[in-house]
């Protein structure tokens, strides 16, 4: 009986010093991935500012397609959907939108936590337009999710590089949206999308 006390006690030492040493721990993450995509800034904000194109990029490669409820507008800042995943009920709203400065978003879930708060931003470059994409959130006050931060992390950029490969292809579309004027997108060759950049 004796040893088991102190094995019971032994463990409620290193949980209680794994619970103290995690409160030390960063409790928000981000990722951040960038990619040049073959079209102009104005093509590449006008595809992105309507939300009917993002489970496009959304979707996972080979899984089933996203079926989202969208609200009363599906573009600019105030748009957003509801759809439903393995972790249950999600919503994505357009918070800001401009040709310039690009797209703020955020995503909730059901129950209110965990929130993500993400951002395109773009910028002109040879062969496109660079589309870096910016995501971050909480991690929660559990120590085993604020030790798993880094592999949050990690894991997230690479999911936001699939998605930049996405929507490089579907710029790439010949029946893609054209510029924020409703222009067709210019005929003949679509240069090949560079390599993401890890930032």
């Amino acid at each position: 009986m004796k040893a088991i006390r102190l094995v019971l006690f032994g463990f409620l030492l290193v949980l209680v010093g794994a619970t103290v040493l995690a409160q030390f721990q960063r409790a928000d993450w981000t990722s951040e991935r960038s990619l040049v995509v073959p079209a102009p800034p104005e093509r590449v904000h006008a595809w992105l500012d309507d939300l009917e194109h993002w489970p496009a990029i959304l979707a996972a490669d080979g899984g089933p397609p996203l079926a989202p409820k969208y609200g009363p507008k599906t573009r600019g800042a105030g748009a957003d959907f509801e759809a439903e995943g393995p972790q249950g009920k999600w919503t994505l709203a357009i918070v800001a939108s401009d040709v310039r400065q690009g797209l703020d978003y955020r995503v909730g879930f059901q129950g209110g936590s965990n929130s993500i708060d993400g951002t395109v931003r773009f910028a002109a470059e040879a062969g496109g337009t660079r589309v870096t994409l910016h995501e971050g959130g909480e991690v929660g006050w559990g120590p085993i999710e604020r030790f798993l931060r880094g592999m949050i992390e990690k894991g997230h950029a690479e999911e936001l590089g699939r998605r930049l490969e996405r929507l490089a292809r579907e710029l790439a579309r010949p029946d893609a949206p054209g510029d924020a004027s409703g222009a067709p997108p210019t005929p003949g060759a679509v240069p090949a999308a560079a390599p993401a950049k890890d930032e």
